[in-house]
């Protein structure tokens, strides 16, 4: 049997090895001497933490979007005789260039269907009804129609007189009390149709809710039950209904 000397420094080494001595079992599993991760050993940065904040997931009110009216501003309904349409023409495009919507029959009554209910509705929809007063408009059976219905529907009638030679005796009362617009004599049409744009904007927003309203009105009338009575759910109600009522104290 061989006999080992073995040191105390010796024996020191064995028990706990040099943490950089190549045999030492820590090198095996860490290099000590390895370049550190990428960011590790550098001065920390000065920029203040961002901290986080939890997202708001509450549910938020929506936004209600305003009303809008079926009715469109600045609305006219033009009746007159087709005898006088080369008038109607131009006074059509003056309106169109000051950006009014002209319902006119050659315009909005479409093929094939019921011509009278797609006058009652242009009447409806109107802000204005103007009325081209002509000895033959006086006598047109159909421009008397649309003059009944328009005061039915309580609608703002203005006559202009686009051509003379009729019987003051044969316009109907409830026109020949309106003061007329003249086209005819010794004014200009550029004068005449400032004069009648003038009268068509003196207190239009009276005149755009009564519109609507009457619209809503007859929209209630025109939906019976089997009694023939008005249905109880075309009313109007809540704000709608309290707004028509300010309006009309």
């Amino acid at each position: 049997m061989t006999d080992v000397k073995l040191s105390v420094k010796n024996v020191r080494e064995i028990q706990t090895p040099s943490m950089g001595s190549p045999s030492s079992p820590f090198t095996r599993s860490f290099n000590t001497h390895a370049t550190p991760p990428l960011g590790l050993g550098k001065q920390r940065s000065s920029a203040p933490i961002k901290r986080f904040r939890p997202r708001d997931n509450s549910p938020k009110p929506m936004k209600r979007k305003p009303q809008t009216s079926l009715v469109k501003k600045n609305r006219v309904m033009i009746s007159y005789c087709r005898r006088n349409q080369e008038f109607v023409k131009k006074l059509v495009s003056r309106f169109e260039k000051e950006n009014f919507e002209v319902w006119v029959d050659w315009k909005r009554i479409r093929m094939a269907v019921d011509w009278w209910k797609e006058i009652e509705r242009g009447i409806l929809d109107c802000n204005v009804f103007v009325f081209c007063l002509s000895p033959e408009s006086i006598e047109s059976k159909v421009c008397n129609q649309e003059i009944d219905y328009a005061l039915k529907c309580g609608k703002r009638i203005i006559p202009i007189v686009v051509k003379e030679g009729f019987i003051w005796g044969n316009v109907r009362k409830d026109i020949a009390k309106i003061n007329f617009i003249f086209f005819t004599g010794g004014s200009s049409f550029d004068e005449r149709f400032k004069q009648l744009v003038g009268v068509l904007d003196t207190d239009y927003e009276h005149l755009d809710q009564h519109t609507e309203i009457q619209r809503q009105a007859m929209n209630w009338t025109k939906h019976t039950d089997r009694n023939n009575k008005p249905k109880k759910e075309y009313l109007i109600r809540g704000e709608a209904l309290e707004k028509a009522s300010r309006w009309l104290l």
